[in-house]
């Protein structure tokens, strides 16, 4: 899905949330879960110069570029990666941001395990979820969030079988002296359907949020 249509359907979401908030009616959690069209996008303080080629070299590339609401610096999405995007009400689950983006990270990385790594991490100052790597450590998982009136948008990109060659674009969230991964290189066994993934970690994240609904959008 192009970027701009999944940003459309996250807008929608959220300003249909904002109402029901000052009207004080029942929350409606809800998430979308799809795979974008190559894209950079840029978060709210992203440095320009971490992306290391021309607006010309990423259209030959087939890479859009995007400027976009959410925290953090710049990062890539594409086919093999899947991206979640909660439109939630952390006040009604009565969780703050910290505790929000540490509950992203954490249904990550009980996936991982469940499918048999185990050696996840998170680094201060750095969210995501980081893996030991040749150089210093590699993200396997993205995460970037925008919160207003405790309504949140953006969300995560997990790494599962995607070509990460094309990070070759970019400093990868800003940073110069860390790599990425992808699930299908840290599990030793076979990789599980993009499909099963995607069921398992929506559950997981409910389970984190002690929610039993919540409406999906899967593309």
């Amino acid at each position: 899905m192009p970027y701009a249509t999944g940003l459309a359907l996250q807008e929608q979401l959220f300003n249909e949330a904002l109402p029901r908030k000052r009207e004080l009616e029942p929350a409606r959690h809800a998430l979308i879960s799809l795979t974008h069209t190559p894209v950079i996008t840029m978060g709210k303080h992203a440095d320009p110069h971490n992306i290391l080629f021309s607006k010309d070299v990423l259209t030959e590339r087939g890479v859009e570029l995007h400027h976009t609401s959410r925290g953090g610096d710049v990062t890539y999405h594409g086919p093999g990666q899947l991206t979640v995007y909660p439109i939630i009400d952390l006040e009604d689950l009565g969780i703050g941001v910290k505790k929000y983006v540490w509950s992203l990270e954490e249904a990550v990385m009980k996936l991982l395990a469940e499918y048999g790594f185990r050696n996840t991490t998170r680094i201060e100052g750095a969210s995501g979820v980081w893996v030991p790597g040749e150089r210093s450590y590699d993200k396997v998982c993205a995460v970037g969030i925008y919160c207003s009136k405790y309504i949140t948008m953006h969300g995560l990109a997990l790494n599962v079988d995607l070509d990460t060659s094309i990070y070759n674009l970019i400093n990868p969230c800003g940073f110069t002296d860390k790599g990425v991964t992808t699930m299908e290189r840290l599990l030793s066994s076979s990789l599980p359907p993009m499909e099963d993934i995607e069921k398992r970690l929506i559950e997981l994240l409910a389970q984190e949020w002690g929610i039993s609904r919540i409406e999906l959008a899967t593309f």
